[in-house]
């Protein structure tokens, strides 16, 4: 069978355990085998990555399966090997190679699966595969590598349903320049880590028909293996290759505690996973997981979050948060689960159930000697809904008092637990199962001194497009303190107002073919643009500076801009962009914003006078803002605002519910008034029913009669009153009685005098002999509409 028949299609499960290790060639000469980049003075190390070298560990060997053998193992392989010529020290794959593709990928497809076909088997007849991806297999995957080494899930209980990838081989004509390379290499990793959120780390085979050099990406960073040549040193090129398709979970990068079973092998339809964690006591503790994360962290480098939904045993849903922390990191001294621990029952903020401080460590497998290294940590923890970016699935007053649990639980883990936040984003605040909200993500907490409000450090922290004006100053910035977080909510409502339209898209401003500026709703989860509209101006692009991370200065004038704009001007630049799920209370919220936007612009001229004019410098300093009366007040002050906002909100609905059904269905037809009708002919008699003060009458649904279709179907006492009757004696009862009587008397006149007349008169000068008043059609129709304004 050839490679590209050996495509992973099916998806299996299997459950099995770690075999024994032995020594192997690469693992005699682990020290010099493994690198951390700067340390080759032949390759220049990648500019791309600032993580610190990694860390030490005595020289251990590489484990492989114990029947794989030893060194002499390999050797005597390669003697017995028809393909390899011992005496001349060279691969003669010739005959195997593709006539059509004679290329290095060609040959390293073959040699690859020569090598895997051999020794992949184990003791139960399991074997590994080699395969060419294609978009077809992997359509969701931007960027895939040349080759895949691939395992069986129905064997391989760590991996993840749809993902056999084991490890991935790039293959290049020149593989000596580390840096020409590493950025395609680092993506094919990131891919692995995004379809694969259990791995620790990932291994990469870079090659071609001369030199192969393995490389080792982890939150870290990397390292890579010396060159070796493959025909020269071909045992240890085997030996590297045998490590690629080992049965060990932790041997390949991945956490051996996330195991996956599926019960139905021939639907798949049943994907059951396992989350087998420890927690502080040591006990053993098993959580129910699904195929799919909830989020995961799409960086390489750096924390590398993974959030899981999680079930327990008795059917409690929870949450568990998995992330790496630099050990001995000065910016975050205190891990997080020591700070959720001190918000033990706090509301409004994230509560913890149980923890497992150390899963692993980079020292695992890394083993160059340095000072640094990272520790994987587990915390399980109550379940809250959405995040704030989500708002659209809540009504507007379940989002504002989402934002007031928040800001309270802010402040009482503030003044009562001594922890300020310094992270608050969109994505940091939840909204809670059954009411109010929940703020996560406490990684850059900070534990203050008691009775501080503000930390020493004027280093500025928190996701960039919410820092406030303190964190964007540079230089001339303040300690981060109560304020800067309050700041970030307050960005947040912005966003959520200006740049979120309620279903996770997100609002920018770009430019389209024609270099026009366009208002473009992004899916920010598949980078896909999903709407384009009109065009915006100069001010709605400043919105955009605020996520301008390389040009910091960019992003404090934008939000300076913001903050001092008049309230006329910012409602006209801004209307356009605003969400539509604000439509009824657009003007409770944008009364909500410009208060906001008074309070901090004062808050900002406190900590800067600068900013404020002559007449108008602050009475108060920034020790004075961080007194504990002070900081109250203003924690106070933002809840009120956001609690009015939710009463006029509430009134805005009851007013628009109990209004009349008139005032919101279509216009209905115009009532008629006594003028319509020609006074010469009598009224017909009234309807003696008066309905009682207060009752409302709707209009009629029929058309306007005019008078010719009045005379047409003019009732008589038999008949009885039609509505127009009932309406002209409800328009006739507030009148002026004088007024009512003169024209009783008129028309009775004229009747009397019609009756006398047995062939009549028609025309004008007919009216003027029966006494009857003329009046002309314009004159009819400027009255009608003078009656209808009245």
């Amino acid at each position: 069978m050839s490679p590209k028949e050996k495509t992973p299609d099916l998806i299996r499960d299997h459950e099995t355990g770690a075999t024994d290790v032995a020594s192997s060639p690469t693992g005699a000469n682990k020290e010099r085998m493994f690198k951390t980049p700067g340390y080759d003075a032949q390759d220049p190390p990648p500019k791309d990555f600032s993580c610190p070298p990694s860390p030490t560990k005595p020289s251990t060997n590489i484990p492989f399966p114990s029947h794989h053998g030893h060194l002499e193992n390999v050797e005597e392989w390669l003697k017995k090997c028809h393909f390899f010529n011992d005496a001349e020290n060279r691969w003669e794959i010739g005959h195997l190679l593709d006539p059509k593709d004679p290329s290095a990928l060609s040959f390293a497809l073959a040699l690859t699966e020569l090598i895997v076909e051999s020794w992949s088997q184990d003791e139960e007849g399991h074997s590994r595969n080699v395969c060419v991806p294609t978009p077809d297999d992997y359509n969701k995957t931007r960027k895939y590598p040349d080759i895949y080494i691939v395992g069986d899930i129905e064997y391989d209980t760590f991996l993840r349903p749809g993902t056999p990838e084991l490890v991935a081989i790039a293959v290049s004509e020149n593989i000596k320049n580390v840096t020409r390379h590493i950025e395609s290499l680092q993506s094919y990793a990131q891919q692995m880590f995004k379809r694969q959120p259990n791995r620790n780390f990932a291994l990469v085979l870079h090659m071609n028909e001369e030199h192969a050099r393995l490389y080792l990406f982890d939150r870290m960073g990397h390292e890579y293996t010396d060159l070796i040549d493959i025909h020269a040193q071909a045992a240890e090129f085997v030996s590297v290759v045998i490590r690629l398709v080992s049965f060990d979970a932790a041997t390949l990068g991945f956490d051996p505690s996330i195991t996956w079973t599926l019960d139905d092998l021939i639907s798949q339809h049943t994907q059951q996973g396992y989350i087998h964690t420890v927690n502080a006591k040591g006990q053993p503790r098993s959580l129910h997981i699904g195929p799919c994360p909830k989020f995961i962290d799409p960086t390489l480098a750096g924390r590398g979050t993974v959030i899981w939904d999680v079930v327990d045993h008795v059917g409690s849903p929870l949450i568990v948060k998995e992330a790496w922390r630099l050990v001995r990191d000065v910016n975050r001294d205190t891990p997080e689960y020591e700070i959720l621990k001190k918000a033990q029952g706090i509301r409004g903020v994230v509560q913890m159930v149980d923890c497992e401080e150390v899963v692993c460590k980079t020292s695992d497998w890394r083993k160059r000697s340095t000072t640094a290294c990272m520790v994987k940590y587990r915390i399980i923890m109550v379940k809250g809904k959405e995040t704030m970016r989500y708002f659209h699935r809540f009504p507007p007053e379940r989002t504002l008092g989402t934002l007031i649990a928040v800001v309270e639980g802010h402040r009482d883990l503030l003044l009562d637990r001594g922890v300020l936040h310094s992270d608050i984003s969109v994505n940091n605040i939840l909204f809670g199962l059954i009411e109010g909200g929940l703020l996560i993500d406490l990684d850059y907490a900070v534990n203050l001194e008691p009775g501080a409000y503000c930390r020493k450090s004027t280093e500025p922290r928190g996701t960039f497009p919410f820092r406030s004006l303190n964190n964007l100053a540079g230089n001339l910035g303040l300690p981060q303190g109560y304020t800067d977080d309050l700041e970030a909510i307050f960005y947040i409502l912005c966003c959520l107002f200006l740049r979120l339209d309620g279903k996770g898209y997100e609002v920018i401003y770009a430019l389209d073919s024609n270099n026009k500026r366009v208002v473009q709703r992004i899916d920010k989860r598949n980078d896909l643009i999903v709407e384009t509209g009109a065009n915006v101006t100069d001010e709605m692009m400043q919105l955009m500076d605020w996520e301008d991370i390389q040009h910091p200065d960019k992003a404090y004038l934008a939000k300076l801009a913001f903050l001092r704009e008049d309230k006329r001007t910012f409602e006209q630049q801004h209307r356009l962009t605003s969400s539509k799920y604000w439509d009824l209370p657009t003007r409770r919220c944008w009364d909500l914003i410009h208060d906001l936007r008074e309070m901090f612009w004062e808050i900002n001229v406190i900590k800067f006078p600068s900013l404020a004019s002559k007449a108008g410098r602050p009475d108060k300093t920034f020790k004075d803002l961080h007194e504990r009366d002070q900081v109250e007040r203003y924690y106070k002050r933002f809840l009120g605002y956001l609690q009015q906002a939710i009463v006029d909100i509430q009134d805005s609905r009851r007013q628009t519910s109990g209004q009349d059904r008139v005032a919101i269905r279509s216009p209905a037809p115009r009532i008629p008034t006594p003028t319509d009708f020609n006074r010469a002919r009598p009224m017909p008699k009234l309807s003696p029913h008066i309905p009682p003060a207060g009752t409302r009458s709707l209009a009629p649904s029929g058309p306007v009669l005019t008078r010719d279709a009045l005379s047409r179907t003019r009732p008589t006492e038999e008949t009885s009153p039609s509505p127009h009757t009932a309406v002209t004696k409800r328009l006739r009862d507030v009148s002026d009685p004088k007024e009512d009587k003169a024209r009783d008397l008129s028309s009775e006149k004229a009747t009397n005098h019609s009756k006398s007349s047995p062939q009549g008169t028609k025309g004008k000068k007919g009216l003027r002999k029966r006494g009857v008043e003329y009046t002309s059609p314009q004159k009819t129709k400027r009255r009608r509409q003078a009656n209808e304004e009245g």
